[in-house]
């Protein structure tokens, strides 16, 4: 509760004089005694949790209350230890570790390994890992040389301990880092990707901390890593990193507070009134032997090489109550008098600075958060508190000049200005338009709403095939927009696009007021980014605290005839979630790089699910793994929470390519069941070829939490609720991609398909991909990185939906769900439970990842254990790359469920069945499984009868795993070119050979369908 006294004021308003223009933190510490949290009082919620050991004094500050720290307390112990290849650069304020054996070190440390590990040490060199702590690494296990778990041990005092862990590798995602950290076994949150941190509070009782594998890890790796004494260690107050604060580029800055000493100046111990940042970048203000200091630094070369300035002077001695004002005014290069400290409204010192570059680390107020660097080298870990009082702190994003320190200091108390009124209800309004050409269209906002300031974004949605487009907006009054889709460069006729939009009135929302962390406004954006000069935006404060922001804009203008694009980074050009946020448009490899300033539209949300409008929401930003048209899209996002998606906005967040893009959805299906379908899309100005470099992509989806599994019409995906079946063989299928045309149209058809394959070929399995109403394409592929044996391809295709024998003259349930990530030989718990849509008493499914967002996957299906096939009340699905040590993606399924038994179709004839637990490995020779089609042949003659068994042995077969018993993962294929005769498929299980050569298999069960020929009334058709 905040406190307000008219005669002893709490909160100061500042005068003419100091404009609150660039105030980005305002902690006046009138808190109760009670209270735990430092508010921001700037507006923008950059609030500080107080810390054990200290307090807040309600009325004993210079104004008001103060912030009391009881610096007392003993210093605790505390440590960094950097992992990595022997001799390569050490962070400041960390011991080096190269795989030694356990032994003294500097500093008079003893750690080290059980064994020698130093042939496991890398140094990566990668752009990925966010500085040099994340780029070295250590193998705690190799998992590809069948190394020994590796145990990691350092000699310490028996007591409690915190450890901040960092485990991965900026190259490689195959690793699982579960770790045994001392008595605590710590889970890997996210299975495999780049980097995992652990926070974890441990008790050693024999007198040494021990990291070791977990007995689930696989192939974990350490990068660094910082031991603290829990005792006494956490003073002051922390403020969390922040956009608005230090992780952005800042050029100027003013730390203004007032300090009230109780230990005399003249202790050896050092006492931190407020740092930021690290031991690489960063400032802060202390006290230490008798004097005040104010020290920057900037330390990479590739940026201003700013090794250091700590000013100081001599402190009063009094415990009277002062006040420090430390100046930054600099620029991407280090000159003089950049640097000023100010004590009491005097200039007492000034030196060589420039500004800083983005820098975490958190802030520390009162003592010590994290790392920084004194006048005499760095430290690390949360001591060296003050033994004192501070008040009114406050972070300007400028420099104050002399006369504005001035006039904080002279200050007078005065009654605080009412809150400020929050944004209206944020009005959503969302669609599609299809059909969009090069031609403007009109699109009235819904409802007949009309809005002050409306923010319109919008992506488009590509057609197989299409040229490049980008979405030109021209948002020019309250009642709607036009749009038009553009050919970059070139300007060639478009027609046939669909163009997803939203639209949404200009404000900041905050979860407490509105439910949803948002802000959303309209800018100029006079620069022009291009190719080679894509640092060219501006940069743009955020107006909420985001803990993983989502940036999404719009050129939402047409000054200027020709195209340009929008595009969000930090200062670096990565993920603005990752630094300052810098906005503008782009125009990718034009040679004509002019255009006139236009106005931008953006958005930011805070990352996750929730509802907007009245409609449910999820928003993200996609792993680096969206790559471009070239590239063989489409690549995946899963819209985390959504079942059906109604509309999708993409941008772009960041630029790793040097030519410049734009993310689009892709195809007919871009956001079908809570899949975002999309790729990276070029212009063709210098060169024909769309490839591109992996990117980040900033999305948004609308939609419904239902609806995910089955299309929301009667009867299946085609309205009339009429149930289709068609299947074939795709003959001498190779590597390539092969369109496959249907006879017939679907609304959402379901594909399945089975590889035929001889003893003695590499492994194969069937990929599908682009799925249309009327086609899909097919290719096979060796999932061993070997050359791929041409052969045939069984196809099924049915209409999504529930159908019975009733009504439709067939029990099925056919659809499509997500499969978020890939099952592995090392975890087969990555399924999925899907809900039976109708009642079986002997359900037979069959399926087949219909996307090719990884390298490739095959479908699986299993009941409540892993080695259990489905049954009539449980049913999992997903899918699997065996023994495949690189990372899946998610992935799009189409899946069947059949009853069990022979059936006829309208004309057509099928058999489903689920096979005994006998299928060997196509290392071990074929197993048949027999079938029957139910219809009596004995009437027929012997001319008859042979006609029969050459139409039966040109059947269609598909085959998917049910239950999984081998630890290494397989998938059944048709064995042989006559896999199928008149009673009996020959089937086996085949294995990529990726992690060894050997291709024998346990036996598995496999679910399949046979379609034979046509018949009418039972009479066959020759």
């Amino acid at each position: 509760m905040r406190r307000f006294l008219l005669l002893s004021a709490c909160v100061v308003s500042l005068s003419a004089a100091v404009s609150p223009e660039g105030l980005v933190l305002h902690l006046p510490f009138d808190e109760d005694v009670a209270a735990t949290v430092a508010a921001d009082y700037s507006g923008n919620n950059n609030n500080g949790t107080l810390r054990a050991g200290s307090a807040f004094d309600p009325t004993g500050g210079h104004l008001g209350g103060a912030l009391v720290v009881d610096g007392g307390l003993s210093v605790p112990l505390a440590i960094g230890i950097n992992f990595g290849l022997a001799g390569t650069e050490i962070p400041g304020g960390y011991l080096p570790d190269g795989g030694e054996p356990f032994g003294p070190r500097s500093r008079g440390w003893r750690y080290g390994w059980l064994n020698d590990v130093t042939d496991y040490a890398r140094e990566r060199n990668s752009s990925n890992a966010p500085d040099q702590r994340y780029d070295t690494l250590t193998h705690l296990q190799h998992g590809y040389f069948n190394a020994p778990p590796g145990v990691w041990e350092m000699e310490l005092p028996n007591g409690r301990y915190e450890v901040h862990l960092v485990c991965g590798d900026p190259t490689y995602t195959d690793q699982i880092n579960q770790i045994q950290v001392e008595n605590v076994l710590v889970e890997d949150p996210d299975g495999e990707d780049h980097f995992d941190e652990y926070s974890v509070l441990v008790q050693v009782d024999d007198g040494k901390l021990t990291l070791s594998p977990g007995p689930d890890s696989f192939n974990p790796k350490l990068c660094f890593m910082r031991v603290a004494e829990r005792t006494n260690m956490a003073l002051g107050v922390d403020i969390r990193d922040s956009a608005a604060i230090n992780n952005a580029t800042v050029p100027e800055r003013t730390v203004s507070l007032w300090f009230q000493a109780t230990t005399p100046f003249t202790t050896t111990r050092k006492q931190i009134l407020f740092e930021e940042g690290g031991t690489i970048r960063g400032s802060n203000i202390y006290l230490h032997d008798g004097k005040l200091y104010g020290g920057g630094w900037n330390l990479p070369t590739k940026e201003s090489g700013w090794a250091g300035t700590w000013l100081s002077t001599t402190a009063p001695d009094d415990g009277a109550w002062h006040h420090v004002a430390l100046v930054l005014k600099g620029g991407n290069k280090v000159t003089a008098n950049a640097l000023k400290l100010y004590l009491d409204g005097v200039e007492v010192a000034s030196g060589p600075g420039s500004q800083l570059w983005p820098h975490s680390g958190d802030i520390g107020v009162g003592a010590m958060d994290e790392d920084t660097v004194f006048h005499d080298g760095p430290e690390s870990g949360l001591g060296h508190p003050l033994s004192g009082r501070i008040d009114e702190l406050r972070i300007f994003q400028r420099s104050l000049v002399p006369d504005e320190i001035d006039e904080l200091l002279t200050e007078t108390p005065q009654v605080p200005p009412p809150p400020p009124v929050p944004s209206p209800e944020p009005f959503l309004a969302q669609g599609v338009v299809t059909g969009v050409g090069s031609a403007w269209q009109r699109v009235e906002f819904a409802g007949d709403h009309s809005y002050t300031q409306p923010v319109v974004i919008a992506t488009a949605q590509v057609p197989l095939g299409a040229l490049p487009a980008v979405v030109r907006v021209n948002a020019d009054d309250a009642d709607g927009f036009s749009l038009r889709v553009q050919n970059p460069g070139k300007d060639l006729a478009l027609s046939g696009f669909s163009v997803h939009y939203i639209v949404l009135e200009a404000g900041v929302y905050t979860a407490d007021v509105h439910g949803v962390t948002l802000e959303a406004a309209v800018i100029d954006a006079p620069l022009t980014a291009a190719k080679g000069r894509m640092s060219d935006l501006a940069a743009r404060s955020y107006r909420n605290s985001y803990t993983a922001p989502v940036v999404l804009g719009q050129v939402m203008s047409a000054n200027d005839a020709d195209w340009s694009s929008f595009l969000a980074t930090s200062s670096n050009s990565g993920n603005p979630a990752d630094a300052t946020l810098r906005l503008g448009k782009h125009v990718g490899e034009d040679i004509d790089v002019t255009r006139v300033n236009e106005r931008l539209a953006y958005l930011v949300i805070e990352a996750g699910q929730g509802q907007l409008g009245g409609l449910d929401y999820s928003a993200g930003v996609s792993a680096d793994s969206i790559a471009g048209m070239g590239n063989n899209p489409p690549f995946s996002v899963v819209a985390e929470g959504l079942g059906h998606v109604d509309a999708a906005i993409l941008s772009s967040a960041g630029m790793d390519g040097g030519d410049g893009g734009w993310p689009v959805l892709y195809g007919d299906s871009a956001s079908a069941y809570g899949v975002l379908n999309m790729a990276i899309d070029e212009d063709q100005i210098r060169d024909a070829e769309r490839s591109h470099t992996t990117e980040q992509v900033a999305w948004l989806a609308l939609g419904s939490t239902e609806g995910g599994s089955v299309p929301p019409v009667p009867g299946g995906g085609d309205p009339s609720g009429s149930p289709k079946l068609d299947h074939g063989v795709i003959a001498n299928l190779g590597a390539d991609w092969q369109v496959v045309n249907l006879p017939q149209s679907y609304v959402q058809p379901v594909v399945v398909a089975c590889p035929v394959t001889e003893a003695g070929a590499p492994p194969v399995v069937a990929r599908v991909r682009n799925v249309t109403s009327t086609s899909f394409e097919c290719a096979r592929y060796s999932p061993s990185n070997t050359a791929v044996s041409p052969g045939d391809v069984h196809y099924l295709v049915t209409e999504a939906g529930v159908f019975n024998q009733s009504e439709h003259g067939i029990d099925l349930q056919a659809g499509l769900v997500v499969s978020p990530a890939a099952a592995t030989s090392r975890d087969w718990t990555r399924r999925s439970a899907v809900a039976y849509q109708r009642s079986f008493t002997a359900p037979v499914v069959l399926g087949q990842v219909v996307s090719a967002n990884g390298h490739w996957g095959t479908f699986f299906a299993t009941g409540a254990q892993v080695s259990d096939p489905p049954s009539a009340d449980t049913l999992y699905l997903g899918h699997q790359i065996a023994e495949d040590p690189r990372a899946g993606s998610p992935e799009q399924l189409a899946y069947i469920v059949f009853e069990a038994g022979a059936h006829q179709f309208g004309e057509q004839l099928f058999v489903a069945a689920l096979g005994s637990d006998s299928l060997v490995g196509t290392g071990d020779g074929a197993v048949g499984y027999p079938y029957a089609l139910g219809l009596d042949v004995s009437a027929l003659n012997l001319f008859e009868r042979l006609l029969w068994g050459q139409r039966m042995a040109s059947n269609t077969v598909v085959a998917s795993s049910a239950a999984i018993d081998g630890a290494n993962g397989g998938w059944p294929v048709l064995m042989g070119p006559e896999a199928i005769s008149n009673s009996e498929v020959s089937l086996a299980i085949d294995e990529d050979q990726l992690l060894d050569a050997e291709r024998n298999h346990t036996t598995e069960q496999a679910a399949y369908v046979v379609v034979g020929p046509a018949a009418v009334g039972g009479m066959l058709q020759p």
